[in-house]
């Protein structure tokens, strides 16, 4: 879910919030994993403000534009990857190059598909078809594949991207490599379960003492 937090001093930010249950002797609890996006959500609104101007502008050179979108692009440590209504990548930065572990001219004029895992293929069209009717896709999570063969669990959100006449002709796409993040919510989720194994065993052994 796509929220808002608030920190002790009473200012707000942008929280990404997932809940999983982890089942316990005590009964269910809810393991909530937080993550701020302020930096992900400047971006997008740079991005955005960006691409109003040069639909807005009659100039298609516009050299400020491209100089500020270009600096905004490669500022972000998140994946920051263009793609044309067919899937075909038509822009990659740098960080998508630390994340993915591809080059910029190894994926540009590639399928998007290459970075998805044979299983999660079919979410790609799905994705293009919502982007087409000029909907956003929020943050959803899900697995991609580096140049290693290495699978990722990445946070993903796509815009769509319009010309000068407002004509929708790709889209834009930020993602957040939460591999590690991922990895922490299972170890502690087993953590707990072990707990309450722990606990109940526990429990177990002192029945079996009273009974002796």
């Amino acid at each position: 879910m796509d929220l808002r937090g608030q920190r002790k001093d009473g200012s707000e930010f942008p929280v990404e919030i997932s809940l999983s249950p982890v089942n316990t002797g005590e009964g269910l609890l809810v393991l909530s994993a937080i993550r701020d996006i302020s930096d992900r959500k400047r971006i997008e609104e740079e991005l955005r403000k960006a691409h109003e101007e040069l639909a807005a502008s009659k100039d298609r050179e516009l050299l400020g534009y491209q100089n500020r979108l270009a600096l905004i692009v490669d500022s972000s440590q998140d994946a920051i990857i263009g793609k044309d209504l067919t899937g075909t990548i038509t822009h990659w930065n740098k960080g998508a190059e630390q994340i993915y572990g591809y080059t910029a001219d190894e994926m540009i004029g590639k399928s998007i598909t290459v970075l998805a895992p044979p299983d999660r293929r079919d979410e790609i069209p799905e994705i293009l078809s919502r982007v087409q009717k000029g909907e956003r896709v929020e943050y959803f999570e899900s697995i991609r594949v580096r140049k290693d063969g290495k699978h990722l669990n990445v946070s993903i959100s796509v815009s769509p991207i319009r010309d000068a006449n407002g004509e929708i002709v790709g889209a834009s796409i930020i993602a957040r490599d939460v591999t590690g993040q991922k990895r922490a919510e299972d170890l502690l989720r087993q953590a707990q379960k072990m707990e309450a194994v722990g606990r109940l065993a526990g429990g177990v052994a002192h029945d079996f003492n009273n009974i002796l």
